[in-house]
């Protein structure tokens, strides 16, 4: 029961679907199928938990806060870089899908940008000692060499998402 014009109505202990739309009684097939269904849209405050059992449900978009959509890498910058890295890990130089066109030179945590500049391919393998190994500095330099000689006039400060 999404739409807003959906009620569901008693007639002599039969329970049926009516549409307040359509001025009859539907199934919920013919509901499912309607071009003209609307939907109540609940604003919650911060207060305020959402429960399954509410009168209405409603479609709520999906909001991100900027600094999550600045350092999220989308599908374009995925492709520049795999392409830019001839399809291949930075470090090791195995082939990659384009999928692995998603290490940070800049952490997300630290507010790097998901721009082509701060992105690189790197096998799951060499992703994963560049995030938690133990000496890291050598990968980060051999990183910032690499970007330094793709990019003319590549600086660092320009890779951190600003408010």
């Amino acid at each position: 029961m999404n739409c807003i014009n959906l009620k569901v109505k008693t007639k002599k202990g039969r329970k049926y679907v009516y549409c307040n739309l359509l001025k009859k009684e539907i199934t919920f097939n013919s509901c499912n199928d309607c071009e003209h269904k609307e939907y109540k849209i609940v604003k919650f405050t911060t207060n305020q938990k959402f429960t399954i059992n509410q009168k209405y449900c409603a479609k709520i978009k999906d909001h991100k806060h900027k600094s999550t959509k600045a350092t999220d890498i989308p599908m374009k910058v995925k492709k520049i870089v795999w392409e830019r890295d001839n399809h291949r890990c930075i470090y090791c130089h195995t082939p990659v899908p384009l999928s692995c066109a998603n290490s940070h030179y800049i952490k997300r945590s630290q507010l790097g940008l998901g721009i082509p500049e701060n992105i690189v391919c790197a096998c799951s393998r060499c992703h994963n000692k560049y995030d938690f190994g133990i000496n890291i500095q050598n990968m980060i330099n051999y990183t910032r060499k690499y970007l330094k000689s793709k990019y003319d006039g590549w600086n660092e400060e320009i890779l951190k998402y600003k408010k």
